[in-house]
């Protein structure tokens, strides 16, 4: 019997344009949209599957009436076929109209090129917040200096009233807090009244001591030692970068600020000098005189250490001018 289905055999081929194969003998043609079905009247299945006579497998692909199925000889291979077409690699699927579009990837860039880590453009505009709190930080230190030195000044002018001989230095940075931006090197507290050796101090505990001198060692010497004549001050420690007791992890010494001095004795023209000491006889000339050039530095330090304070201020008086909360003083 002549197969009498549709010549358009395009719904039998494969999106590559190859000719299904059915799977079964007895299988149904997959009913397209749009194309009715129509069953084949063939009743004989060896006169259907039949090759063309002339034997030219060539004419299986020319799409001529009775060829759009596997003959009968390719059905007994099947199995072989199908083996085959579980090594053939399918074909990928039609992507649907509304499948997301690939997204092009972006050119990879340098580490020092990424938007989150370029450098700011040419004339970009710097963060204002940071560059008002700069500002602020700037002028701010410019002014506690420019007030800094405007009491440097005025200090150096009472210096000079007292008639103490100094000279200025340049500013020490010796690291850490060792750093005195107006550092002096006191030679004279007053008029023909050395310290020795000359020492270097800030200008305010220098004006302290010259004015301890004036007005407290001079008039108890007058009194309490026959009027004897200042001649000078010797010194035992001025600036000094350095922990307080030398100890390491201690607290930074007044002395690496240049604002204590260490005085271990009054000397005098016309008598032997007065060493600070521990003195047994409080009725002594001397011993009064030590204590009460001693009481009166509390009134010009904020810090007074002699004998009877500790081991090491057993043999010399320590002043320094340690600003403390509530104005806090220490007189020992």
């Amino acid at each position: 019997m002549p197969d009498v289905r549709p010549q358009d055999n395009a719904d039998d081929e494969e999106p590559g344009g190859e000719r299904a194969v059915p799977e079964a003998e007895e299988a149904s043609e997959p009913k397209k949209e749009g194309v009715p079905l129509v069953p084949s009247l063939t009743t004989d299945d060896t006169q259907a599957d039949e090759m063309p006579k002339d034997g030219d497998p060539s004419q299986a692909e020319t799409g001529t009436e009775g060829q759009d199925e596997t003959p009968g000889d390719a059905r007994a291979e099947e199995p072989a076929d199908e083996d085959a077409a579980r090594d053939t690699p399918p074909l990928p699927e039609a992507r649907p109209e509304d499948a997301p579009q690939p997204v092009k990837p972006l050119i990879a860039q340098p580490p020092s090129e990424r938007p989150s880590e370029a450098p700011a453009a040419p004339g970009a505009e710097p963060d204002e917040d940071a560059a008002e709190e700069a500002s602020k930080s700037s002028k701010e230190d410019a002014e506690a200096e420019a007030a800094a030195l405007q009491d440097f000044r005025q200090c150096v002018w009472r210096l000079r009233a007292l008639g103490v001989a100094f000279d200025e230095e340049p500013a020490i940075s010796d690291g850490g807090a060792c750093e005195i931006a107006h550092p002096i090197e006191v030679e004279e507290l007053a008029p023909g009244v050395g310290i020795s050796p000359p020492v270097t101090l800030n200008c305010a505990v220098t004006e302290a001591l010259a004015t301890w001198l004036k007005e407290v060692v001079k008039p108890a010497a007058e009194e309490l030692l026959d009027g004897a004549e200042l001649r000078g001050v010797t010194q035992a420690s001025g600036y000094v970068c350095r922990t307080r007791y030398n100890r390491p992890g201690a607290k930074i010494s007044e002395h690496a600020l240049a604002n204590a001095i260490d005085v271990s004795a009054i000397t005098f023209k016309s008598r032997s000098p007065v060493a600070v000491k521990k003195r047994e006889d409080a009725d002594a000339a001397a011993s009064r005189f030590q204590k009460r050039i001693r009481e009166g530095a509390c009134k010009y330090f904020t810090t007074v250490l002699g004998p009877g304070a500790n081991a090491a201020h057993a043999t010399h008086f320590h002043f320094d001018n340690k600003e403390r909360r509530n104005g806090y003083r220490i007189c020992q």
